[in-house]
């Protein structure tokens, strides 16, 4: 089942959902969310939900829909979910180039977790350079843009700890590939994984 800290989903006291891997809700979840303004955060991973409903969320602070079957490009509306810090849309069929998606606009996001979708993906990171905040970013298995090769020299104001950005060869786009400027200027990086991306 899912669970709130409130028994009644039409309250507007709710300040988080979630539910559990063995739930399966369906997409009339999302028909109803719109009205939970004070929720900060969401999670609906591990079921079969399409569609949309979380763009009215605008106090939403984690919004995780890892392990869906969200397809398309990421809703322009999601880039007004100012205050999210965490988003999780791995493993699901989004599309898109996120360069000139909504991502752009999520300034105060700390953790970013793209994997295993159909995302085109800039190892510039240049879509990410103003947002200082950013802390964890992962993107596996999504297909790696290479150019253009100018952004490659802007000096990011974020500070990863955790950089996963591994690709398998069936999606890359570039024999060889430079390691991206902005791994110099990543001073507290814990964890860094490249694989696949034929670095030179």
């Amino acid at each position: 089942m899912y669970r709130t800290d409130t028994c009644s989903l039409s309250s507007s006291l709710i300040y988080a959902l979630f539910s559990t891997p063995t739930d399966q809700l369906n997409s009339s979840i999302l028909s109803i969310l719109s009205g939970l303004s004070s929720l900060k955060s969401l999670d609906l991973s591990l079921n079969k939900l399409t569609g949309s409903g979380w763009c009215e969320l605008k106090n939403l602070k984690q919004l995780d829909l890892s392990g869906n079957n969200f397809r398309g490009s990421l809703p322009d509306c999601l880039g007004n979910l100012s205050s999210l810090q965490l988003l999780d849309v791995s493993g699901n069929q989004f599309t898109g180039n996120i360069a000139s998606g909504p991502l752009t606009n999520l300034i105060s996001i700390e953790s970013l977790s793209l994997s295993n979708n159909l995302f085109e993906v800039p190892i510039s990171m240049k879509p990410f350079m103003n947002h200082s905040s950013l802390k964890f970013f992962s993107s596996e298995n999504n297909r790696l843009v290479t150019k253009p090769m100018y952004f490659h020299d802007l000096i990011p104001k974020f500070h990863l700890v955790f950089f996963h950005f591994y690709t398998y060869s069936r999606t890359l786009e570039a024999v060889n590939v430079e390691i991206p400027n902005f791994l110099y200027h990543q001073y507290d990086l814990r964890v860094l994984d490249l694989s696949y991306n034929n670095i030179t």
